[in-house]
């Protein structure tokens, strides 16, 4: 169990003596997703066709729940921690609106024609990229079931793009692969979420191979990009200046990062199963550094593929087909 403040400092010695405190295999299938609710209570995690929702404080599976007619992917919880949003991984390509203690559907957001890759969400305000080419923008609570905003990107040579909120709603960011000199660059792009018509507010070109992963830090003043080669990039999220860039290897290809909630460190999975853990403490705004490796634990014999940390407790959660809670030593 968890301790009910979470008065634990992340330190570079509490991420060294980082503990496997459970382990759940309460899955068919490789998990493909998981989020915390926004008080950090609460885990849901899904593996294509089953979605399990834990206590975290109390370390306990609370509900399970199966859909028969479509497999799905990218579970976020909304604001309400009763509820998530899902997507479709086979046509109808739709974005679902789920009522966990019902167990109903409340609402299927259609527009995408393709797969949906990535789905974010911000207070009522849901951003999903697809391989149709498009960003949308939808209400969560509005009447229509259509989204509100359509960003085309079917001009540009990769057609692929990638969003997220920064962490006041006022704005999001975008990331994509250009040409320039004929040669390929992702560019980043950030928007007012309100006056997003207007254009970009603010634009960054990046080399290194296309950016697959794209998040903002709590404290919003880092942007994580990470490369398909497993390259690390910060950038500062108002001036989009290059603050670490971590060299990618085949060990890290197409796996996720996350931040700490206090922004001091990253952690990554590997295909090796191996954690990695890099402090980004020492900023300097005038050159840009590589991070310090400060931790590398084992806990999976296979490839680890998601990682992230609990919001409100000094608790990580990584997967690979199971579960795997990590707490220090303090607070069991």
């Amino acid at each position: 169990m968890i301790t009910d403040e979470p008065t634990v400092e992340i330190t570079k010695e509490v991420l060294q003596g980082l503990k496997i405190q459970k382990v759940y295999k309460d899955f068919l299938r490789e998990i493909n997703s998981i989020d915390f609710s926004q008080n950090g209570q609460f885990l849901v995690a899904c593996d294509d066709q089953v979605v399990n929702v834990f206590d975290i404080v109390n370390m306990k599976k609370i509900r399970t729940m199966y859909n028969n007619t479509q497999e799905i992917d990218l579970v976020k919880f909304t604001k309400d921690q009763t509820h998530i949003i899902c997507v479709t991984k086979n046509e109808p390509y739709e974005i679902w609106h789920w009522a966990l203690e019902e167990n109903q559907i409340l609402k299927k957001f259609s527009g995408h024609t393709k797969i949906i890759y990535q789905l974010e969400i911000y207070n009522q305000i849901i951003l999903s990229c697809s391989c149709d080419e498009t960003l949308r923008l939808w209400e969560l609570n509005q009447q229509q079931d259509t989204c509100y905003a359509v960003l085309d990107m079917s001009s540009k040579p990769d057609n692929k793009v990638i969003g997220a909120f920064d962490n006041t709603g006022n704005s999001f960011g975008m990331a994509y692969v250009d040409k320039e000199n004929g040669q390929s660059i992702n560019c980043v792009q950030l928007y007012q979420l309100r006056k997003f018509e207007l254009g970009p507010y603010q634009i960054k070109k990046i080399s290194g191979t296309s950016i697959i992963q794209f998040k903002f830090s709590s404290d919003n003043q880092f942007l994580l990009c990470v490369c398909q080669d497993g390259q690390i990039i910060i950038l500062d999220s108002y001036l989009l200046n290059t603050l670490f860039e971590i060299p990618g290897n085949a060990d890290r290809m197409n796996i996720s990062v996350c931040f700490t909630p206090d922004s001091k460190f990253l952690i990554t999975g590997s295909n090796s199963g191996t954690l990695y853990m890099i402090s980004i403490q020492n900023v300097n705004k005038t050159q840009t550094q590589t991070g310090q490796l400060i931790a590398k634990i084992e806990g999976h014999q296979r490839k680890c593929k998601l990682v992230l940390f609990n919001p409100k407790y000094c608790c990580l959660i990584s997967t690979c087909r199971n579960l795997v809670v990590w707490t220090p030593n303090q607070i069991l």
